[in-house]
């Protein structure tokens, strides 16, 4: 609607336009839809709203599709993101992956969409997008805009997406695009034609001179049906005064004819050949592709810019645009034959001398000039996209150039190869065959880079479902890499597949993750140390594997900066979610060895929440998930029960893919605390799901999910289920070495052997368990390994020694503050004394009468726990010291007015009462309750022979002087 002071009929439409303007700016952002046929008024629409509606301080950037085939990966984000730039300040894209800022290139169209989250929170300002001619988009730009619909309710992002409605039948794939969208809160306007009244509205504003409007308006909507663009180009010739009666003008060629039979025939054919160019054509490359001479083009775009046809492109002066797209689209149906082809193929070939990255542009015009040099330009259109993350534009220009090459032709067996790259994720019984035809190819034809990738991919699709593989075969694979580390050709393979993530040399690493996970470690570390030499001793994946093979090994202490170091350097890469899972296990690693260094595992517990709260503020819809960590455990083991299952068992619930280390250690809290109704949505979750399947790719956990899957068992009383997972994990080769795993595997065979009755076996499974953990050590591990043994030695009736190990595991539970530990060991001291209590010679043993004070004591501390916590064991508990407090040993022996008569216990809160503490400070020290402080307080002033809190102050002056 040229020239028109205000737009007419299209209140409602402004109405949504101007509320989403409003809305954004005040942070909440969204996605509008504005649809119509050619010539409706849709961009000027948008542009009277919004240059109506924000304020001039907010950035409204503008960007267009240019047309069918010709819109590079990701074109109008790119463009986009190239005007923001001019903004400066907060807008910096740098944050943002590669092709927009200069991060690391991502391949999931949901990773890009929460990095660009991720960054406009951060800029915390406004921002208008407005992208012309959505029906050429490239399907990269599509998806990220239906990953961005729905999610940018709290985002200030408007995104306005302007499409010719007519020519989303040729798009089937934008189509359902825009239908997924609509269902995820995208917004629609279709515009309609003007109505008859609206017509005459039309004339009376640009026409008012007009003695007779209503008939006017009648004859015009007669001949355009109201359609804007020929309604506006009628009244301009009336607005001029160049006609006194309506032109004939009823269909598209007679609207445009009357501008175009004012030139001369040769500008005409000049605007032709820029039609050919694109919507956006640059004058430089018009002069070298036209048949005319420079001086006729400049003349014919000078007379063409008069009449309104094109224009210049912001301050561009070179760079020209038709004013409708129609045009150009009529210019370009003028032009046939033999006449067509040359000028696509002249425009190809000068594209490719000076502009010769423009890969999609030269493919296209070669394609329309049908050039076999398409094929060429398709391939390298398709690696640029594939380099950006676009997957499935690449796969699309991999498709066509396949389409269009000759048969026999050598480049098959390498597109083959890309295509089924791309392909491998999405579709990959389509991907394997492509990769199998690739492979014979390459072998016929001796092309080793493209058989050493194939071979590659095949083995890491096995590799990934546990399917048996040959080590031979992959120590030839890898043989052959060895002999390709120089080729050319091979290195520009593995840098546009696996671009900075490049893991290189990646087939040998593949070897090395077959001869560890067979239990081949010794070949494992030497492979490792050639690579040490070969790649450099801090190449991220280096380190990583000997992270792997030094947990195994139980080398604990070697591997814990390392994982940390690997955890920062993922973070400052912008690699949040990498960071978070080796920063957990970072953590676990410590928790585990260094449970007594109380200090330093707070530490780390602090600092793994700060990481967690800045990426969950950066990520804003749930890529991470509030909790998700190994502090879930911590919170667990910590008694803070509460904590530990929102962490754990509630994350793996509302996960559709949980990590498998949080996993199991949900798994873990559910088994040890007999709380069963969680524990098979979680185990579901847990793979291996039966005793004979192949490990997982990470065999982290791996025998520990056996170890785990037969406590589930036992917890059940299905002991020849867990017979079966037990013996599954023994017959993996790296439970025979692994100090880490192995511990909880011989712990969870003591509890078989105990529940089938077999006392021997159960000690040598318990023993062999102390032994792997003390090795490492692990304490965690060893409380639970002494607890069991002190309870077997009780079964025997060795119970000096079952007291021996009990104390030493509550010692050892209290200095690392693991108070359901230390309460299990508790209450397992009372089950022996009740034990020793039943025997005859209980009675004659004086000691009896002091070992039950400590005994009651015991029992007290391990109630308190269990009823805070509310843990199964508190009824057993609390049965346990009834029966103590009226046993039958007798107390003539009564207890003196000496410090040395005070419990252990008794001795800790007389000291920080004496300090001057008070009962809850002192509860909250000894992670008891403040009732349990009491009643060690009233039996010290009994013992002592003091009542109150100065006297035993005094007194323990007194006793230290």
């Amino acid at each position: 609607m040229t020239g028109t002071p205000r737009l007419v009929g299209r209140t409602s439409e402004v109405q949504v336009i101007a509320d989403a303007v409003t809305r954004v700016s005040s942070g909440e952002g969204g996605i509008i839809l504005v649809g119509g046929e050619a010539g409706i008024g849709k961009t000027t629409l948008v542009n009277y709203a919004l240059k109506s509606h924000t304020r001039t301080s907010e950035p409204t950037i503008q960007c267009r599709c240019p047309g069918p085939g010709e819109t590079i990966p990701y074109g109008p984000w790119r463009e986009a993101f190239l005007n923001l730039q001019m903004y400066g300040g907060r807008w910096e894209p740098s944050p943002l992956p590669i092709p927009f800022g200069s991060a690391p290139a991502l391949t999931e169209s949901f990773e890009v969409a929460l990095s660009l989250i991720r960054w406009l929170r951060s800029a915390g300002r406004p921002l208008v997008i407005t992208i012309d001619d959505l029906q050429w988009s490239d399907r990269a730009s599509m998806n990220l805009l239906r990953q961005l619909s729905g999610r940018l309710h709290d985002v200030p992002l408007l995104v306005i997406g302007v499409y010719r409605s007519e020519d989303l039948y040729h798009f089937t794939d934008i189509r359902r695009v825009f239908s997924d969208m609509l269902r995820t809160g995208t917004q629609r306007i279709l515009l309609q034609e003007l109505n008859r009244v609206e017509v005459e509205e039309l004339i009376r504003a640009i026409v008012p001179s007009q003695d007779n409007p209503s008939r006017l308006a009648d004859e015009i909507y007669r001949l355009t049906h109201g359609l804007p663009l020929f309604v506006a180009e009628i009244l301009e010739q009336f607005k001029d005064q160049r006609y006194t009666a309506v032109p004939v003008s009823e269909t598209v060629q007679q609207a445009i004819d009357r501008k175009l039979n004012l030139l001369d025939p040769t500008y005409i054919s000049v605007l032709e050949e820029a039609a050919q160019i694109g919507e956006l054509f640059d004058f430089r490359l018009l002069v070298d592709i036209s048949t005319s001479t420079k001086e006729a083009v400049t003349t014919a775009l000078d007379e063409a810019k008069q009449l309104g046809l094109i224009r210049n492109v912001d301050s561009q002066s070179d760079t020209f645009q038709f004013r409708h797209a129609i045009v150009r689209l009529y210019l370009m149906n003028w032009m046939h034959g033999v006449r067509l082809v040359r000028c696509h193929q002249t425009i190809a070939e000068v594209l490719e001398r000076t502009s010769s990255d423009s890969f999609d542009a030269i493919a296209f015009h070669y394609r329309r000039a049908k050039d076999a040099r398409s094929v060429q330009f398709l391939v390298l259109a398709g690696d640029h996209a594939l380099r950006v993350g676009a997957i499935l534009d690449a796969e699309e220009r991999y498709q066509h150039a396949l389409e269009l090459l000759p048969k026999g032709d050598g480049m098959h067996a390498e597109i083959l190869l890309k295509l089924g790259f791309c392909m491998r994720r999405r579709s990959e019984v389509n991907a394997l065959q492509h990769f199998e035809t690739a492979l014979d190819l390459a072998r016929q034809s001796g092309d080793l880079p493209v058989e050493a990738w194939v071979s590659y991919l095949l083995y890491e699709r096995a590799y990934d479902r546990g399917d048996r593989v040959v080590l031979d075969d992959i120590a030839t694979l890898s043989a052959l890499q060895e002999r390709l580390l120089t080729n050319d050709r091979y290195l520009y393979l593995e840098q546009l597949f696996f671009r900075e993530h490049c893991e290189y040399p990646r087939i040998v690493m593949v070897y090395w993750s077959f001869l560890y996970t067979h239990g081949r470690l010794e070949e494992a570390e030497q492979l490792l140390s050639d690579l040490q030499k070969n790649v450099g001793a801090q190449n991220p994946q280096v380190l990583r594997m000997k992270t792997r093979l030094n947990a195994f090994l139980g080398k604990l202490d070697d591997i814990i900066d390392t994982a940390h170091e690997l955890s920062k350097a993922a973070y400052h890469r912008h690699d949040d979610w990498s960071a978070t899972i080796l920063f957990t296990n970072y953590l676990y690693h410590t928790y585990l060895s260094k449970t007594d260094q109380l200090d330093k595992v707070d530490a780390i517990i602090q600092e793994l929440m700060v990481l967690e709260n800045q990426v969950n503020e950066k990520n804003g819809f749930g890529f991470m998930p509030k909790g998700y960590s190994a502090a879930g455990f911590y919170h667990y083991t910590r008694g803070n029960w509460k904590e530990g299952r929102k962490h754990l068992v509630d994350y793996v619930l509302e996960e559709p893919e949980p990590d498998s280390l949080i996993t199991w250690f949900a798994a873990v809290m559910l088994v040890e605390t007999a709380d069963s109704d969680a524990l098979d949505a979680v185990l579901a979750k847990l793979a291996p799901f039966r005793p004979a399947d192949p490990p997982p790719p990470s065999t982290t956990v791996f025998t520990w999910v056996h170890a785990i899957r037969a406590q589930a068992h036992l917890l059940r009383n299905e002991v020849d289920m867990a017979k079966v997972w037990l013996e599954a994990a023994d017959a993996h080769p790296l439970s025979q070495v692994s100090k880490l795993h192995r511990p909880f595997i011989d712990i969870t065979w003591t509890d078989y052997y105990r529940r089938t009755g077999d006392q021997t076996k159960a000690i040598e499974a318990c023993e062999r368990a102390m032994v792997w953990a003390e090795a490492v050590p692990i304490p965690w591990f060893i409380i639970k390994a002494r607890r069991r043994l002190g309870e077997l030695q009780c079964e025997l009736g060795e119970y000096a020694q079952a007291f021996r190990f009990l104390e030493d595991a509550t010692s050892l539970a209290q200095t690392c503050q693991l108070p359901y530990e230390a309460a299990l060991s508790r209450l397992s001291t009372g089950r022996v004394w009740m034990a020793l209590e039943t025997t005859e010679e209980s009675t004659v043993r004086p000691e009896m009468v002091t070992r039950r004070d400590i005994v009651i004591d015991c029992l007290q501390s391990a109630l308190d726990v269990f009823s805070c916590l509310g843990a199964r064991e508190q009824v057993e508990a609390e049965r346990l010291l009834d029966a103590v407090r009226t046993a039958k040993t007798s107390t003539a022996n009564t207890r003196s007015a000496h410090p040395d008569a005070l419990t252990e216990r008794e001795w800790e809160v007389a000291r920080l009462v004496a300090a001057g503490l008070t009962d809850k400070e002192v509860a909250a020290k000894l992670h008891v309750s403040p009732r349990t402080v009491d009643h060690h307080l009233r039996s010290i002033f009994r013992k002592l022979d003091v009542r109150h809190r100065t006297a035993l102050a005094v007194y323990l002056s007194k006793q230290e002087d």
